[in-house]
């Protein structure tokens, strides 16, 4: 046998795949008991991608052998193949828990788990490892990864302070960028851009190091060197996404004057799903007695923002065609009567030629209308539905009467944007100075389910209503008429503080100190809407002060 093997193993590695696994072949059915000839025509198989057949030679190979963790790793390696990522991970699990130093196999379970985003019960398995073995740094740098994923960014800190201790700054580039992103998170913005300055010392031409650079930047409201790191990546590796983020540090330092140009790559990118219409597209044309079709793009808040411009393109004369989500159409049609409003959808497409003079992204609608029309210095635009309006309007004076209140102000504190949703979020038990102010129902404006932070708030009394009547996500029309019941509005940076502007309510907009574009730098009032009076953070992430003057502008109404 040892000469047939070695004669099918040469066979093997001078790449003769077909012949060497005749032999294992032959081999494995004179020794059914062998593991290993089972492994090596599980290989073979693999290899042609028989992968059922290979999967049958490795599950054969573990019930004859359990002490190795060759058969095992794989099982699992096979599983990858197949695109079966969580079967993959419980497989490399397995291999990591019975032979805790199969190196090979924990970095290949990590990135298994980051195709599949399944990094719980990794963390749990690596936190164990560290218990028993503590100076593994393997284990540290593999926790780092999945408790930066998994959003734990404090605790992840430790990992990678103690990688950092023990091997110096001679760190890969995924150190530098996850320990950069933690410090961020946990608002260590200046330690975060000197482990990213420690990074390109070391990895010059790596853009996300300079884009981490560039939101250090932002939240510490230093934003011309936020744009320059933003334009230093784009030389390096030039993307749409680097320039939307040019384009918006561009208006927000320029006042709206400047980033159109960068702004328009926004329809490369990956989440935009651009309308190719066979008409000619608005580029600022004279519109008298022009047909003209408008297409959303983006959420509800940019919609709404964008289309506070349209009032001057009906005074242009223009024939206009809205196409916006079907849960807007009701609203919009209600609002601008004088236009058509119909779904969005590919079927617009067909029989367009004819019917339009032109087409355009909403988001157009700045570069070309906002040198003649601020919309801040004209009425509120968006009408609501009055019967829903008068409706909810009773219903919140009725709880407000339960408490003795005769003021009632809607609130939202949570976005659930991936980007910077954790920059202008406000947890909700830090509006607790708010919620002691006598004489106001406070009403949830919020989407989602935040059941157990309200039922948190209200304890002891219902001084957070929320109506179990709608979902305000589905149902547009119905979370604008209950904007619209409120005497006032208290909101984060999301789409309500865009909904409140548009409708002419009292909105205070609690704006992050890394703000947004769409409210400038510096003013406490809007470009876009009358009603809004922005009240600015000074430090990214700290709360209490914003909350304290906004509980002391209300208290002195």
């Amino acid at each position: 046998m040892n000469a047939a093997l070695q004669q099918a193993m040469q066979l093997h590695a001078q790449g003769n795949v077909d012949g060497a696994q005749a032999q294992y072949q032959a081999l494995a059915e004179a020794n059914p008991e062998s593991a290993d000839l089972q492994h090596l025509l599980g290989v073979t198989y693999f290899q042609q991608q028989q992968f059922a057949e290979a999967r049958s030679c490795f599950e054969k190979a573990v019930v004859l052998d359990d002490s190795s963790p060759k058969h095992l790793h794989c099982l699992a390696e096979l599983s990858l193949a197949e695109g079966d990522i969580p079967e993959a991970i419980a497989q490399f699990m397995q291999v990591v828990q019975r032979w805790p130093d199969e190196l090979k196999a924990r970095q290949q379970m990590m990135m298994a788990a980051q195709q599949h985003g399944a990094f719980d019960a990794v963390a749990e398995l690596l936190k164990k490892r560290l218990k028993s073995k503590p100076k593994d740094l393997l284990a540290h740098r593999l926790q780092s990864i999945a408790l930066v994923e998994l959003g734990e960014y404090e605790a992840s800190l430790k990992h990678f302070k103690t990688l950092y201790a023990q091997e110096g700054p001679n760190q890969n580039d995924q150190f530098f960028k996850g320990y950069g992103r933690a410090l961020h998170h946990c608002g260590k913005f200046r330690e975060a851009l000197a482990v990213a300055d420690e990074g390109l010392a070391l990895y010059p031409q790596d853009p996300k190091l300079y884009v981490l650079k560039a939101t250090c930047y932002a939240a510490l409201k230093q934003h011309g060197e936020a744009l320059a790191m933003y334009e230093q990546a784009y030389r390096i590796a030039p993307s749409a996404s680097l320039r939307n983020s040019i384009a918006v540090f561009r208006f927000m330092i320029s006042g709206m004057a400047e980033g159109f140009e960068d702004y328009y790559e926004r329809h490369q990118l990956e989440k935009s799903v651009p309308f190719a219409f066979p008409v000619e597209e608005w580029t600022g044309q004279e519109l008298s007695g022009k047909r003209v079709i408008l297409w959303a793009e983006q959420g509800i808040g940019d919609i709404v923002m964008f289309l506070s411009l349209l009032p001057w393109v009906l005074q242009q004369g223009a024939e206009v065609t809205l196409a916006v989500y079907p849960k807007m159409v009701s609203l919009f049609a209600r609002t601008f009567p004088d236009a058509e409003v119909v779904e969005l959808h590919t079927s617009l497409l067909k029989g367009a030629e004819g019917r339009w003079d032109y087409h355009a992204a909403m988001g157009e609608l700045m570069r070309y209308v906002l040198p003649h029309y601020t919309p801040a210095e004209h009425a509120p635009y968006l009408t609501p539905d009055p019967d829903k309006v008068a409706a909810l309007r009773a219903r919140y004076q009725e709880v407000a009467a339960r408490r003795g209140a005769k003021t009632i102000i809607g609130i939202s504190w949570y976005t659930i944007n991936p980007d910077s949703g954790y920059i202008r979020s406000i947890p909700l038990k830090q509006w607790k100075p708010l919620f002691s102010l006598p004489g106001i129902q406070w009403v949830s404006l919020q989407y989602g389910d935040h059941l157990d932070e309200i039922a948190a708030i209200n304890h002891k009394d219902e001084v957070l209503f929320q109506d179990p009547s709608f979902d305000a996500f589905e149902d547009t029309d119905t979370l604008v008429a209950q904007i619209a019941a409120m005497d006032r509005v208290v909101t984060i940076q999301n789409a309500t503080a865009h909904l409140g502007g548009s409708l002419g309510v009292p909105t205070t907009l609690m704006l992050s100190a890394a703000s947004d574009w769409r409210w400038g730098l510096e003013r406490s009032d809007s470009l876009w809407y009358p009603s809004v009076t922005v009240t600015r953070q000074e430090t990214t992430l700290n709360w209490p002060p914003v909350i304290q003057r906004v509980a002391k502008t209300l208290g002195d109404a």
